[in-house]
C-alpha cells in the first residue's frame, strides 16, 4: 500500500493532465527583443476570418487555442465572432495545426508531433507576438478595438503576453477556462521536466487533439508561461475580461483563480461559471468548453451571447 497510493496518484493526475488538452521553474525571463522575432507566417500559424456584419468591423480578436488541442477546433467560437462583425486571427502555436516543420514525403502526424517535441515557452510567446503585431496593425486600420480570445494555454499565452510586453494592449479579453492557476495536484509532472522528449496519451476526444501523445516539452513550456505571468502580472491587464469556467474543472482550479484575481485587484475581470449539461456527456470533460457538444445547447447559447455581448460591450 505504501508504493501503490503514490503509484495510483501519479497515474491518475497525468490522466487528468492529457485529458484537459494542457512543467517549468521558477522563471527569471525578460521580455523577448520583439526585432528578433519570427515574423507569422500566414501559410501555417496564422489564419484570418473576415467579419460578416453589414455594420462594417466591429472589432478584430486574437484567438489561441488550447495544448494539444486542434486549433480548427476554435471554428465554433470564430464563428460567433465573424457573424456579429469582428475580424478573427486565428493562431496556430508550434506543434499544432499546420505549424509544424515537414519532411518532403514525411508522415503529417509524425512530422507534427516531431516539432511538438521540441516546444518552449519562448517560441510559443514569440509567436504570440507576431500574431499580435498583425491583429493590432488590423485594428489600428479599422480604428476598430482589438480583444483576446484564449481557451485554458491559450487564454494563459496571451495574457502573459499582455503582461510581459509594454508595447501590448488588448481592449478586452473573453478567457475559457484559462490556465492562468492550476490545481495543485496538477503540478506532479514536473518531476518529469528533465525528459522533454517523453510524450504522454492524450485521452481528450479525438476529434479534438492535435496529436495523440504530448510531449513533457510542452507541459514544461505550460508550466514556465505560469511562472512567468505569476511574476509579471500587474494593474495593465486590469481590462474588460469575462473567464468562462466550470467549477468542476479537471485542470484549471476556480478557487484559486478567483483568489488570485482578487490578490491583484482586477476589478474589471468577471467571472460566467457554466454547468455542464447532460447533453454533453458525450464529451464529458468539464475543462473543454469551447463548443455546443462539450456544454451543450443551452449553455453553449448563454456563453456565446455572453462572449459577444461582452466583447462588442453591449
Amino acid at each position: 500500500m505504501t508504493t501503490f497510493r503514490p503509484i495510483g496518484l501519479i497515474i491518475f493526475n497525468l490522466f487528468l493532465l492529457a485529458i484537459s488538452g494542457s512543467n517549468g521553474v521558477s522563471s527569471d525571463l525578460q521580455p523577448v527583443d520583439e526585432k528578433i522575432l519570427p515574423p507569422a507566417s500566414a501559410d501555417k500559424s496564422t489564419r484570418w476570418f473576415q467579419g460578416k456584419s453589414k455594420q462594417g468591423a466591429r472589432g478584430v480578436a486574437l484567438v489561441i487555442h488550447g495544448l494539444n488541442l486542434r486549433p480548427d477546433r476554435m471554428q465554433p467560437l470564430i464563428e460567433q465572432l465573424t457573424e456579429s462583425g469582428i475580424d478573427v486571427l486565428n493562431l496556430s502555436l508550434s506543434g499544432h495545426g499546420d505549424n509544424f516543420a515537414s519532411r518532403d514525403g514525411g508522415d503529417s502526424s509524425k512530422d507534427r508531433l516531431e516539432s511538438f517535441k521540441a516546444v518552449s515557452y519562448e517560441q510559443w510567446i514569440s509567436e504570440a507576438c507576431a500574431a499580435y503585431r498583425l491583429a493590432r496593425t488590423k485594428s489600428h486600420q479599422r480604428k476598430v478595438p482589438l480583444s483576446l480570445v484564449g481557451f485554458s494555454l491559450g487564454g494563459l499565452i496571451g495574457v502573459d503576453l499582455f503582461a510581459t510586453f509594454p508595447g501590448v494592449r488588448f481592449e478586452t479579453m473573453a478567457l475559457f477556462a484559462p490556465a492562468l492557476k492550476i490545481h495543485s495536484r496538477s503540478y506532479i509532472l514536473r518531476v518529469l521536466s528533465p525528459f522533454p522528449g517523453l510524450t504522454l496519451p492524450s485521452f481528450s476526444p479525438e476529434g479534438y487533439r492535435a496529436n495523440n501523445k504530448t510531449p513533457i516539452a510542452a507541459y514544461n513550456a505550460l508550466f514556465k508561461a505560469i511562472d512567468h505571468l505569476e511574476k509579471n502580472a500587474s494593474p495593465k491587464i486590469n481590462v474588460p475580461t469575462v473567464i468562462f469556467v466550470d467549477e468542476q474543472d479537471e485542470f484549471v482550479s476556480f478557487r484559486r483563480l478567483r483568489t488570485w484575481v482578487e490578490d491583484e485587484k482586477l476589478d474589471l475581470w468577471k467571472f460566467f461559471m457554466l454547468r455542464q449539461e447532460a447533453s454533453a456527456k458525450a464529451v464529458n470533460i468539464h475543462h473543454l468548453i469551447i463548443d455546443e457538444p462539450s456544454t451543450g445547447k443551452k449553455v453553449w447559447k448563454q456563453m456565446t451571447g455572453a462572449l459577444v455581448g461582452h466583447l462588442l460591450q453591449d
